[in-house]
């Protein structure tokens, strides 16, 4: 059985006297040392990073923000952009009742379909749309409160704490 050497550590042949490294005297009868083992790792596994969690969790959130957005423009959240142009008009009772142009001066051009015309204005303010029609012989007008949906305005007459759609557009 081969012995390590006391002096250098070299393991030496069954029944040496001396080293063969150092030359040191080996005793008879010397107990080997058990060979130095190389250290043991428990596997971890591969480390998270928490910037890339981080980074993960604000793309999350960018990506939810924008899809609102455009939900909530496709739903009617427009701007005032959105209203500038000509709209088909319909009453209550399902009659056309011509076409009215959204100017970007904040005005209207309301023509009926029996060939009168009047005027108006509008406005977009904090996400709400304000209207007020001239009448057609101009003696006086009538403000409306608006609700739009995509590409469609509905007009609402408030009587006696009773709100009814007077008025439809829908944009052209």
């Amino acid at each position: 059985m081969p012995f390590n050497c006391p002096k250098c550590g070299v393991v030496n042949k069954d029944g040496a006297r001396f080293c063969t490294n150092c030359g040191a005297s080996i005793p008879p009868g010397q107990p080997q040392a058990p060979p130095p083992q190389p250290p043991t790792y428990a596997p971890t596994g591969p480390k998270k990073s928490p910037i890339k969690l981080i980074i993960g969790i604000i793309a999350i959130v960018v990506v939810l923000v924008v899809v609102l957005v455009v939900v909530f423009m496709l739903l009617g959240g427009g701007n005032a952009q959105s209203f500038i142009g000509s709209w088909d008009v319909e009453s209550i009772m399902g009659t056309d009742e011509g076409d009215w142009t959204f100017n970007e001066d904040g005005t209207i051009d309301a023509t009926s379909a029996y060939g009168y015309s009047s005027s108006g204005t509008w406005r977009y303010e904090g996400g709400r749309l304000y209207v007020v029609i001239n009448d057609y012989d101009e003696t006086g007008g009538q403000g409306y409160t608006c609700s739009f949906q995509g590409n469609t305005i509905e007009l609402k007459l408030s009587v006696m704490n009773y709100e009814t759609t007077i008025y439809t557009l829908t944009k052209k």
